[in-house]
């Protein structure tokens, strides 16, 4: 992108230049999160890049794609397949230079709170899920060098560096905050991971049944 003359990198800026589409429920059409895309139509508009959102979340997608415009994605392209050739990289140029033009991901616009309820202390199921998270572990990982993880193997086996809490309940709370857009919505969860900077790995469960897909 950096051949690109500098005063037309400006005007596109400032300029309606990029596609965004935004999610639409259907008349009838269940509530956010919920269903599958047959509960949706799409706007599609012309905006300024740093109105037009990358989605690098998935799940924060699911809660806020009808409040926000999105770079196209692959489901929306795919009918084009039988004229376009390299489908997956032309889409991977097009964010590149959405990213150059000024276009946040949605990742840096989401913020997470949690509540719990009353922990359970002594949990079988917190112990049982620390231990196969342990052992099952390298064989995701044994493709990749120990020099690329963040977390090695050896340092997550300490009691102290990885510790797994249950509690009756886990409630998260995305925000999202994206110029005039200010929105909140909050669910329930059956797993939440934390982690303190480089430090301690916390992992939170909910009640007496783990979600081993979450």
């Amino acid at each position: 992108m950096g051949h690109l003359d500098p005063g037309i990198v400006m005007r596109m800026k400032e300029s309606n230049a990029l596609l965004g589409t935004r999610r639409v429920r259907k008349d009838g059409g269940k509530a956010f999160g919920e269903g599958n895309q047959d509960g949706w139509d799409f706007q599609v508009e012309f905006l300024q890049p740093n109105k037009v959102v990358i989605v690098d979340d998935i799940n924060a997608y699911r809660f806020f794609g009808d409040r926000i415009f999105c770079a196209p994605q692959e489901d929306i392209l795919e009918g084009m397949q039988s004229i376009v050739f390299g489908l997956s990289c032309i889409i991977h140029l097009l964010l590149e230079l959405y990213l150059f033009l000024g276009s946040p991901r949605l990742s840096s616009l989401i913020k997470e709170q949690y509540r719990t309820s009353g922990e359970i202390h002594y949990s079988k199921i917190g112990a049982q899920t620390r231990h196969l998270i342990v052992e099952r572990l390298p064989l995701f990982l044994h493709e990749y060098p120990q020099s690329h993880s963040e977390v090695p193997l050896n340092w997550l086996n300490k009691e102290k560096n990885f510790i797994i809490k249950v509690f009756g309940k886990l409630l998260v709370t995305k925000s999202l905050q994206h110029g005039d857009i200010c929105d909140s919505r909050s669910h329930e969860a059956f797993t939440v991971a934390k982690r303190d900077g480089n430090g301690l790995i916390k992992l939170w469960l909910a009640g007496n049944e783990v979600n081993m897909y979450e």
